[in-house]
């Protein structure tokens, strides 16, 4: 009788058990990275919540800076002039 040449099944269990503990680490990274964009997507949907509620036109201005020196304030009538402001 022939013998076939075959690996025996413990060989097989200590070599799986033995990539397991060395290349494990990997489900914990996958898990990392889909938690992450998990949280980025509820981010997104929370802003675009607040941004369709909200629903008012936003009005935005460059201001740039210019060599005109802007003009003094007038004096308020409503306050006298012997206060002196707190801070």
């Amino acid at each position: 009788m022939r013998r076939e040449p075959s690996i025996p099944i413990v060989l097989w269990v200590a070599t799986a058990a033995l990539a397991h503990i060395l290349w494990g680490g990997g489900a914990e990274q996958v898990v990392r990275v889909v938690e992450g964009r998990t949280q980025l997507a509820s981010f997104a949907s929370s802003v675009s919540g607040f941004v369709k509620r909200s629903n008012a036109p936003l009005q935005i201005s460059l201001l740039t800076e210019s060599d005109e020196t802007p003009a003094p304030l007038e004096p308020n009538p409503d306050r006298d002039s012997d206060e002196v402001p707190e801070e």
